[in-house]
């Protein structure tokens, strides 16, 4: 197919549905979208097919390296589920802080808690601070929040400060992720987004096996250190990523929003997605997409905007989709497993503590091999037709 035909298609797609957004119903304007997805599918699929990527390539390797050392964001959750759990079922920390070695007290759930809590404050704030001074700023920010938790927790005397080092570990590990998924998404090629955000869901259980396995080393020492020791350890991933994030490119979306497409945004993308060439069929297409998508509302240019969110019954629905993958993500059960799995051995029977860490650490591991598989085959496993660019992937919304 020619390219100039498919990117004229494209411009007057775009024309027509803005012009269709203020005179037709929600119905026939849904239409007139999947119809430019198709488009926009064609095209992708045209620029694919006439500059052919590789992941065998020096900027690719160099791009996946970027990618993962962003996904390490997702490891803190996965390190925090197992790592807690592992130490509540310690006598040396249980007694520590006068929690009953044998029952579950409501000073135990709260400790708990006041994670999730810190995660809806640093959700709140994920989102403005990363669209008003870009992803990086966002990412820097959680990482270092999470550090200054981990301090504070590890060298608590008292369930007063532990639980303060937890809900600024909760705040930071919302907000480093809120702008790192949507880093991860707006940077990788197009022709392996949905594979680069799967696999930075399965880094969960990156944090998940050493946040498991680093306690069961540490069960065999006596004293306060059993249990300190894995908590201190909790600032590894965001350590490097603190000190890897400012050497990190910035997102091309975040540098088109803020009127920095001519130099920055479109060398970042010459170089990751192009091979270093600027008139890249892909790359081309890639920053003609994003400026049109950014410049319908202006959205992007204004981290309080939300109303793209619910500016139509269509992105309604959406937005209703999104909240309730959320919400039964949290309803399977992953958060209670995590937290509580030695406990749930012990009423199986299984009441050795070395034996109980031990089965939580293969469950880590399977799991992520499950995660793997799945984030392999996102892409061949979607039905619903991909858009080039990524849709509303700014943290205001993704938080």
């Amino acid at each position: 197919m020619n390219s100039s035909n498919v990117s004229q298609s494209q411009h007057h797609a775009n024309r027509t549905t803005n012009a269709a957004s203020n005179s037709m119903d929600d119905n026939a304007l849904r239409s007139v979208r999947k119809c430019i997805r198709n488009v926009q599918s064609i095209a992708l699929a045209d620029a694919t097919e006439r500059q052919k990527p590789s992941l065998c390539t020096w900027r690719m390797v160099k791009l996946d390296i970027i990618l993962l050392l962003a996904t390490l964001n997702a490891a803190v959750n996965g390190y925090d589920g197992s790592v807690m759990s592992s130490i509540n079922s310690y006598a040396q920390y249980r007694e520590y802080f006068g929690f009953s070695l044998t029952e579950g007290t409501p000073a135990t759930g709260i400790v708990y808690a006041i994670f999730a809590i810190g995660n809806l404050v640093g959700a709140g704030v994920a989102g403005p601070a990363a669209d008003w001074k870009g992803r990086r700023w966002g990412i820097f920010l959680g990482a270092g929040v999470i550090i200054v938790g981990a301090i504070v927790q590890a060298t608590s005397l008292n369930l007063a400060a532990f639980m303060i080092g937890r809900f600024m570990l909760g705040v930071g590990a919302a907000m480093g992720p809120s702008s790192a998924l949507p880093y991860v998404s707006e940077m990788a090629h197009p022709s392996f987004r949905g594979a680069m955000t799967g696999v930075y869901t399965t880094f969960y259980f990156v944090g998940a096996i050493p946040g498991t396995f680093i306690p069961y080393g540490t069960s065999y020492i006596d004293g306060a250190q059993a249990w300190r020791i894995p908590l201190w350890l909790q600032m590894m991933f965001s350590g490097i990523v603190l000190i890897s994030v400012l050497f990190l490119p910035e997102s091309p979306r975040w540098l088109i929003a803020n009127d920095r497409h001519d130099d920055e945004a479109l060398d970042i993308m010459a170089k990751y997605h192009g091979e270093g060439d600027r008139d890249s069929p892909i790359v081309q297409l890639e920053l003609r997409e994003m400026m049109e998508e950014i410049s319908k509302t202006g959205a992007d240019k204004r981290w309080w905007d939300f109303r793209e969110l619910f500016d139509s019954r269509e992105v309604r629905y959406r937005t209703m989709l999104t909240c309730a993958t959320a919400l039964f993500g949290q309803w399977t059960g992953n958060g209670p497993v995590s937290y509580y799995y030695p406990q749930m051995l012990a009423g199986a029977g299984i009441e050795d503590n070395h034996t109980q860490l031990l089965l939580q650490g293969m469950q880590s591991v399977l799991s992520f091999a499950g995660a793997l598989i799945g984030a392999a085959y996102t892409d061949h496993w979607v039905d619903a037709p991909n858009s080039f660019s990524p849709p509303s992937s700014s943290p205001s919304s993704s938080s």
